[in-house]
């Protein structure tokens, strides 16, 4: 749910019929012609698919996923679709996901990013 509408919702409720409100972190960049958008934790994630793009012409969504659960997704020139990210991440989605959209890569499979810390938070 969007904050803006959360916001009004608990404006004028009770308390008592008020909404949860958790912010998701999220970040956008613009480097040397290449858009950068990020949303939730990447670094909390130990596995890592992209799930829509190519890399070869530098546009794609990466996600991360730790325990079955998608916890970021970061894209690269393709930032259409992190408000469909934010969405599985509030709802805490299952990873690997199945993307929307038709824009898929040729190979889908899962791996781990070989450059995490060994011991990485826990998604709280």
């Amino acid at each position: 749910m969007l904050g803006a509408q959360v916001a009004a919702h608990n404006t004028v409720c009770e308390q008592t019929d008020r909404w949860p409100h958790l912010l998701i972190p999220q970040f956008w960049s613009g480097q040397f012609s290449v858009n950068i958008k990020s949303v939730g934790v990447p670094l909390f994630g130990d596995e890592i698919m992209f799930t829509q793009g190519s890399v070869k012409q530098r546009r794609f969504a990466a996600t991360y996923g730790r325990r079955g659960r998608i916890v970021g997704t970061v894209t690269f020139n393709h930032g259409k679709w992190i408000p469909y990210y934010q969405a599985q991440i509030a709802r805490f989605g299952p990873f690997p996901s199945n993307p929307a959209g038709s824009d898929f890569p040729e190979d889908m499979r899962v791996s781990r990013p070989s450059s995490r810390p060994t011991k990485t938070p826990d998604v709280v």
